[in-house]
């Protein structure tokens, strides 16, 4: 094939072929609608209520003939005292009496009542024709709970002989609290009484004792009030068994 017929079927064949579709028309830009201009402010006067009148004035009224000036000279009336006055005690003095100078003298509603206050009686107070002694010294007191814990020495069973070790730690602890002067004389007079009580195997007094105690001192003497509960109940046991 020539070169002349060769581009004359190139023409050929390019003819043949359908021409590309024409390109779409450009799409127009949407219309944006202004906003609305802004509103012009009210006028809020319009709805507020009338201011009220002014007071009115003793402009051209005589003055009362009874004004006197202010007296410079102090007041009359009774003071508050300044200083808190200290607050009184119930008897047995374990209960405050809250009823200090700003109360009256017949009480408040929020006072503490009177049965409360005069209620806690000290459980060392022994009940009439008692042979109890509430001044014992403090060795006698440790000589007398040091025969107790010796008399729990024949239990054998091994949980209450368990319970003996631990009641023994715990009582250390009351006498190392005796030995430094650490208790009260009220704590003291009690114990006394508890310890004489388990001496001669009252063991409902020894008991009342250990309550009044568990509810007045737990929050200091707690340690060894929990071992003082256990020795009554080891040393009941140990002479039922003897």
């Amino acid at each position: 094939m020539t070169v002349d017929g060769l581009f004359a079927r190139l023409s050929a064949l390019r003819s043949s072929q359908p021409a590309p579709p024409p390109p779409p028309p450009p799409v127009a830009a949407a219309k944006q609608t202004p906003l609305p201009p802004p509103l012009p402010p009210k006028d809020t006067a319009a709805f507020l209520p009338p201011p009220p009148p002014p007071p009115p004035t003793n402009a051209g009224c005589p003055a009362p003939s009874d004004a006197s000036p202010p007296s410079s000279e102090p007041s009359s009336l009774p003071q508050t005292p300044t200083t808190e006055q200290p607050y009184r005690y119930s008897l047995a003095g374990n209960y405050r009496d809250f009823r200090d100078y700003s109360h009256a003298e017949d009480g408040h509603w929020n006072d503490v009542p009177t049965h409360v206050l005069q209620a806690r009686k000290s459980f060392a107070e022994p009940a009439a024709g008692s042979a109890i002694d509430t001044a014992l010294s403090t060795e006698a007191i440790e000589l007398l709970l040091r025969d107790v814990l010796a008399e729990c020495a024949s239990i054998k069973a091994p949980a209450q002989k368990r319970m003996l070790d631990d009641t023994k730690r715990r009582m250390d602890t009351l006498f190392e609290r005796i030995s430094g002067g650490q208790l009260s004389e009220r704590i003291l007079a009690e114990i006394g009484v508890f310890a004489q009580a388990l001496a001669k195997s009252d063991y409902a007094a020894a008991n009342k004792v250990h309550v009044g105690l568990m509810q007045t001192d737990y929050d200091t003497e707690g340690r060894w009030l929990v071992g003082a509960k256990r020795l009554v109940d080891l040393v009941q046991s140990a002479r039922a068994n003897s």
